[in-house]
C-alpha cells in the first residue's frame, strides 16, 4: 500500500522559507542513507554540503547555508550517541558528513521545526517524516544566478526498515524506501514499517552455513578414513579334534 500527502503550502514555507533564501546563493547537496533495526538503533551517513565559487569568503558562507540547513533538519543530530561529525568537500561542495553508529532514534525527532527529518516508533512500527525543498522562491535577480548544476546537487534520502514497509511515498525496494529531488523539485517523504524484523538476523544464516559445513566436513573424512582403514583378516581356523 502507498500513500501520497501533499503539505499545507504555508507548513512548507514557515519550516524551509530559509532553505529557500539559501538556495539562490548555489546548489545543496543532501544525501542521507538509513538503516534503523529492531533495537531502536539507526546506522548510516548523511551528508549536508553547499556548492562554492572562487569568490573570496564563498566557503565560508557556504559552511553557514549548511549550518542553517543543520538547525533546520537534524536539530538533535549534532552530539548525538553514536553521531561523529567529520569535514565534506567533494565536487566545489563544502558541508558536513555525519556517521551514525548505533544511534537512538530520538536523534531524529524532528525538533519544534516543521519538515525536519523525524523518525519515531509506535508499538511495533516506525515512522518516518521529512521535507526536502530547497527551490528559490523566485527568480534570481541582478545576474544571480544558481550556481552550479542543480542536477548535480543529488539531493536524496534512503531510510532501511527491519520489517515490512506498510505505506511510503517513495520508491520502495525490499525494506528501504527513496526519495530523491533536485533544486528543481521537492518531496514530502513519509513512510511506515513493521519494527519486526521479517526473519532471523543476518548473523544467524551465517552460524547455521558455518555448523552446517562444519558437519559436512566431519562427515567425508570420516569416511574417507573408513574406506582407507585396511581389512582385519579373519582369524586362523583351528583344526578339529
Amino acid at each position: 500500500m502507498t500513500r501520497s500527502r501533499t503539505l499545507p503550502f504555508k507548513r512548507v514555507l514557515a519550516a524551509l522559507g530559509m532553505l529557500l533564501v539559501l538556495a539562490l546563493a548555489g546548489c545543496v547537496r543532501f544525501q542521507a542513507d538509513l538503516r534503523v533495526d529492531e533495537r531502536n538503533l539507526i546506522d548510516g551517513d548523511i551528508v549536508v554540503a553547499v556548492i562554492t565559487t572562487d569568490e573570496p569568503g564563498s566557503a565560508d558562507n557556504a559552511r553557514d547555508s549548511v549550518a542553517e540547513i543543520e538547525g533546520q533538519l537534524l536539530a538533535g543530530l549534532s552530539g548525538a550517541a553514536g553521531v561523529s561529525e567529520e569535514p565534506y568537500e567533494q565536487d566545489d561542495y563544502v558541508g558536513t558528513r555525519f556517521s551514525l553508529d548505533d544511534t537512538p532514534i530520538e536523534a531524529l525527532d524532528g525538533g519544534d521545526a516543521d519538515g525536519a527529518l523525524r523518525l519515531t516508533r509506535d508499538g511495533d512500527e516506525f515512522a518516518f517524516s521529512g521535507t526536502l525543498d530547497f527551490t528559490p522562491d523566485d527568480e534570481p535577480i541582478d545576474g544571480d544566478d544558481v550556481q552550479g548544476d542543480p542536477a548535480d546537487s543529488n539531493i536524496t534520502v534512503a531510510i532501511s526498515f527491519p520489517g515490512e514497509v506498510l505505506e511510503h511515498n517513495g520508491q520502495l525496494s525490499g525494506n528501504q524506501v527513496t526519495w530523491t529531488t533536485t533544486l528543481e523539485g521537492s518531496v514530502d517523504m513519509e513512510a511506515r514499517a513493521s519494527a519486526i524484523p521479517n526473519g532471523p538476523p543476518a548473523w544467524v544464516w551465517l552460524v547455521a552455513a558455518g555448523a552446517a559445513l562444519l558437519i559436512a566436513l566431519v562427515i567425508v573424512i570420516v569416511v574417507i578414513r573408513m574406506r582407507r582403514r585396511p581389512a582385519v583378516a579373519p582369524p586362523p581356523s583351528t583344526p578339529a579334534g
